[in-house]
């Protein structure tokens, strides 16, 4: 499946942001040595020890995670109230509240956001993103449709192809087979199985019996 992926720059002041981070890359030798000395008496072979030390580490590293990134989303969420709308603090936002696993709190940051800012498309690709790995299809088609109606300027075939997908489980072919038309014209390739297959089935769907057969005598397996 073609995902959307874009490498994000957060834009955070240097002392700031390693003060944030603070504790996630600590000493890991200190923290071990700190672990060995109240080892429990058991523990009496190296085995034992290592095995040990490797769950107190990981659990101890996973709570020190939480916090950080609880300082994190605070962090954040003050930056916003005074730089609303800032594109690189609300997706900053999002990952780390995507990372503490609250993804309900991301899909009201991103819907939120005022589609006259700067790379709005992009928040709203990240939210229909979301919704399409939810299969929230319907919801996921709308913010899809929602960014490339705002000038949306990187490739448009994956997002074509991802409103190909979201049309054929809503199974509204017609307009399944429009957007397979304009991920072609964007050079999508569709000469995997994958693709060939689904757009075999849009063109079936939609009744276009000459390029479904087309689709389906060339899918390579």
């Amino acid at each position: 499946m073609i995902e959307y992926n874009r490498s994000i720059s957060f834009g955070l002041e240097t002392s700031t942001f390693h003060e944030t981070f603070k504790g996630i890359q600590g000493n890991v030798t200190k923290d071990a040595s700190r672990v060995l000395s109240y080892l429990p008496e058991q523990t009496d072979n190296s085995i034992n020890k290592l095995h040990y030390l490797r769950d107190t580490l990981i659990h101890e590293y996973f709570l020190n995670n939480q916090r950080d990134l609880k300082n994190l989303v605070l962090f954040f969420i003050l930056r916003l109230k005074k730089s609303p709308f800032n594109y690189e603090l609300t997706i900053g936002l999002g990952n780390a509240l995507k990372q503490l696993g609250q993804v309900s709190r991301v899909k009201r940051l991103y819907s939120r956001f005022n589609k006259n800012k700067p790379r709005a498309e992009i928040i709203f690709i990240s939210l229909a993103n979301i919704f399409f790995e939810e299969g929230s299809y319907s919801k996921a088609r709308i913010y899809y449709e929602k960014a490339l109606s705002l000038n949306y300027k990187p490739p448009k075939g994956p997002i074509y192809v991802k409103l190909v997908y979201c049309c054929h489980n809503l199974k509204e072919f017609d307009l399944a087979s429009n957007f397979a038309e304009l991920a072609l014209l964007e050079g999508i390739s569709n000469t995997t199985p994958e693709l060939c297959l689904l757009f075999g089935n849009i063109y079936l769907g939609a009744k276009r019996y000459k390029k479904a057969v087309g689709e389906y005598t060339t899918t390579p397996f």
